[in-house]
């Protein structure tokens, strides 16, 4: 899919991961610096990180894929 097809729903999804105080337009311009693992703003640390993996791919790529967005441990 094209770039302004993704960009918005993945935004809302990212915005449904997290409590209702925290703008996920401030997450996105932040991202690299989140701890996933110990926010207590963030209600689904695992989806949030990989959507914002998903939109950085995006950004840089003009196209991103759920698959490719796995991260390995």
């Amino acid at each position: 899919m094209a770039h302004g097809k993704l960009e918005v729903p993945l935004t809302v999804l990212g915005s449904l991961c997290l409590e209702d105080s925290i703008s996920i337009t401030d997450i996105l311009k932040q991202s690299h610096e989140i701890d996933f693992t110990d926010n207590a703003n963030i209600k689904f640390p695992l989806s949030l990180e990989k959507i914002l993996r998903m939109h950085s791919s995006l950004l840089s790529n003009g196209f991103t894929s759920y698959a490719g967005s796995i991260s390995i441990c």
